[in-house]
């Protein structure tokens, strides 16, 4: 049975993974990932979109790592000028 805080909205599955919801019930967290595996992988979201403006949105547990930004994948060599397009909209 899955355990659920209210207070954070944070739900801890059976198998140690943990998810964070916003009040619409999206996958959402501001000061980490909205998703953690207990093998390590991370992924962000904001309000139920895939989004993070200071690192990978998305981080296996091998290291691979993937840039979203509102919702759209970027390349990594592209993140920085992304980054700044977002934030001068």
């Amino acid at each position: 049975m899955s355990e659920v805080t209210t207070e954070s909205k944070m739900v801890e599955s059976e198998d140690g993974s943990k998810e964070w919801f916003d009040e619409e019930g999206e996958l959402h967290r501001e000061d980490g990932p909205a998703r953690e595996y207990p093998d390590g992988s991370k992924y962000y979201f904001y309000h139920g979109k895939r989004h993070r403006l200071d690192g990978p949105a998305s981080v296996d547990c091998f290291g691979y790592r993937e840039y979203f930004i509102d919702g759209k994948q970027c390349q990594e060599r592209r993140f920085e000028e992304k980054v700044k397009d977002f934030l001068n909209k």
